[in-house]
């Protein structure tokens, strides 16, 4: 089920991406790129439940 969920959304994205104009396939990307870096700083600053207060 989450594979087909997955599929659905990855086939979602391509399709919207396809339509972009160049420039913005670019600005996409790289807004993706911070997106993940800024995740992954949560992700490493978020503290562990295991972690005392």
């Amino acid at each position: 089920m989450f594979d087909n969920k997955l599929d659905s959304d990855l086939a979602r994205a391509m399709d919207v991406f396809k339509e972009l104009k160049p420039e913005f396939q670019d600005y996409v990307l790289q807004q993706t790129d911070k997106l993940l870096a800024l995740q992954n700083e949560y992700v490493i600053a978020k503290p562990s439940p295991q972690d005392p207060d």
